[in-house]
């Protein structure tokens, strides 16, 4: 039996992500992320199975610089890819992609073309990566996902 997809989705936190056997999706919601459930999400991401990472958000994002740094050297050649609703931090992703950070970002009416281009760089399919995500987003007490691609 896998033991995977592995969730580690407190909706006491603002940070909540699973783990499959080869990508990490992550959710993070408005406020500060404690250092030591980011440290953790940094573990997962670092795992050498894992080859694609996908961040979901509908509210502001906020990182310190230690957390970004961290995440910084985890995320070095893994496939990254990133929903949200904000169209500023999306454009500011892919300025970032002009300068070598390989990562696309889209917006939540576009969820299907970000789940078709992770899940089609790796072993997932588009029909679990959905599952997964909605799972992720019930688990963590957040909107559904339902009313995100709205």
């Amino acid at each position: 039996m896998s033991n995977y997809p592995r969730y580690e989705a407190d909706p006491n936190q603002v940070h909540t992500w699973v783990v499959t056997e080869d990508m990490v999706i992550c959710l993070t919601r408005s406020g500060a992320v404690k250092d030591e459930i980011w440290n953790k999400f940094c573990e997962d991401v670092s795992l050498p199975q894992i080859k694609r990472v996908m961040g979901v958000s509908y509210e502001g994002v906020s990182f310190n610089s230690v957390q970004r740094k961290g995440l910084s050297a985890v995320i070095e050649g893994k496939m990254l890819c990133a929903v949200l609703d904000s169209t500023m931090t999306r454009g500011i992703l892919t300025a970032l992609s002009w300068f070598g950070l390989s990562v696309k970002s889209f917006s939540w009416k576009n969820l299907d073309e970000a789940i078709r281009y992770i899940a089609l760089g790796g072993d997932g399919d588009i029909g679990t990566v959905t599952e997964i995500i909605d799972e992720l987003l019930e688990r963590s007490g957040a909107r559904s996902l339902n009313s995100l691609v709205a």
